[in-house]
């Protein structure tokens, strides 16, 4: 596979919770997905299951709340608790356990979604990337605010400025 074209994702969120069933109850079927494919092209992993760990580690790495979600993706989805086990744990009530892992699919959603996008065309990648961090980050953030430091190669890895 040299080139493979991007995957236009019509839900996002059905998506990730689609690889990461794939990802729990058949990862003989992630090398067989396309999504899945096209990600492991995108992240340039060598396996599926690696590419949708790298996901996972790059959407929750500087978040503010990055470390309750992704703690109920690793623990329901990668090391296979059941909710009410890794509520429990975390001590959290189920309730609030549901919101935060909603939450976590959303940033994953997003951030699949950034992966398989292409960058639309007359617009720079700096801005691009200016508006991903403001979807990701809330801020009123532009491309005049980034610093020279946070130029990046790749348009869809994300560091927060500052």
């Amino acid at each position: 596979m040299d080139t493979q074209a991007p995957i236009a994702l019509q839900q996002p969120a059905a998506a990730a919770r689609r690889l990461l069933r794939l990802f729990r109850c058949r990862p003989h079927e992630l090398e067989r997905d396309a999504v899945a494919l096209n990600l492991r092209e995108g992240l340039r992993t060598s396996t599926c299951r690696d590419a949708i760990v790298r996901l996972i580690e790059r959407t929750f790495a500087g978040l503010p709340d990055d470390r309750c979600w992704r703690e109920t993706i690793v623990r329901c989805d990668i090391r296979r608790e059941k909710a009410r086990a890794a509520a429990s744990a975390m001590h959290l009530s189920l309730r609030q356990f549901y919101r935060r892992r909603s939450e976590a699919f959303e940033a994953l959603a997003a951030a699949l979604e950034r992966i398989n996008a292409t960058p639309p065309t007359g617009q720079s990648t700096q801005l691009l990337c200016a508006r991903c961090k403001r979807e990701l980050f809330g801020g009123a953030d532009n491309a005049a605010n980034l610093s020279q430091t946070d130029s990046l190669l790749n348009p869809y890895e994300l560091r927060p400025s500052g």
